[in-house]
């Protein structure tokens, strides 16, 4: 029987971290709902976005910091660096068995442009 992962990051929790990142690490609800509205056609309400938020703040990945004028500011906890250093750790253990050789030749034979195989190759180098 699989476990499911509580650390596992969903489309729209990911959507509204690189939103908050964007915007330099903080942002209001309405900020979010403005952004998901603009740049992703997404209608949210505010009950909607804040389940998300919840979920992220479960998982550490933000926090409820102070309030301005009726509305909270949340921040993030990560770094998107950071963020993305976790996510393919975690693919890494979860789909390889934690073999990043095995990672990058799924990679790889996924196909990849000349430029990025060369590319690779100096980060290796």
């Amino acid at each position: 029987m699989a476990t499911i992962d509580k650390e596992d990051i969903g489309g729209r929790q990911q959507t509204i971290l690189q939103i908050i990142w964007d915007l330099g690490g903080e942002a209001t609800i309405g900020q979010i709902i403005d952004r998901l509205n603009e740049e992703y056609g997404t209608k949210l309400t505010g009950q909607g976005i804040n389940t998300t938020m919840n979920q992220l703040m479960d998982k550490g990945l933000i926090r409820r910091e102070r309030k301005i004028h009726q509305s909270f500011i949340y921040e993030t906890t990560i770094s998107q660096e950071e963020f993305r250093a976790r996510e393919i750790r975690r693919i890494r253990n979860r789909s390889f068995k934690g073999s990043a050789s095995q990672m990058v030749a799924a990679l790889i034979e996924d196909g990849i442009s000349q430029e990025e195989y060369e590319e690779i190759l100096k980060l290796i180098k």
